[in-house]
């Protein structure tokens, strides 16, 4: 006589969502308001093949950033724009050698899916083509 049981698959899935809800109750607590604005940057350092990830909440201000606020206030202040990005890089002056990084920018801007994505010579012009010098951090 044999017990049915569920798919492991339907397991797992169930687990990763629960786990998933977990973090994000303890992210964000019962009493705070849930970021009106959530991004995900990549930058990835394609000579030394090395990749750096951040999370950044805007609205209320958080996430993994190290300068999550400031960060924040400048795409405030281009209404999550990220176009801006790439019209900066264009009349950027960038100075340093040659160490290509590519940067990628996904999520969601007050209700709005917003994206971007480029390669830059090196970290230092891709600083100096964002909104600030630290929505893209070093």
């Amino acid at each position: 006589m044999s017990t049915a049981r569920p798919p492991v698959r339907g397991v797992v899935t169930l687990s990763a969502a629960a786990v998933a809800a977990a973090a994000l109750a303890a992210a964000f607590p019962a009493q705070a308001k849930v970021p009106q604005s959530m991004l995900g940057i990549t930058r990835h350092d394609l000579m030394a093949d090395h990749t750096r990830h951040w999370s950044l909440f805007c609205d209320p201000d958080g996430g993994t950033h190290p300068e999550a606020r400031t960060a924040c206030d400048h795409l405030r202040a281009i209404d999550g724009d990220l176009g801006v990005l790439r019209t900066r890089y264009r009349s950027a002056r960038c100075v340093g050698g040659h160490t290509p990084v590519r940067v990628e920018i996904r999520g969601s801007w007050h209700g709005r899916i917003v994206g971007f994505h480029a390669h830059y010579p090196n970290a230092a012009c891709a600083q100096g083509a964002a909104a600030s010098p630290t929505l893209i951090p070093g």
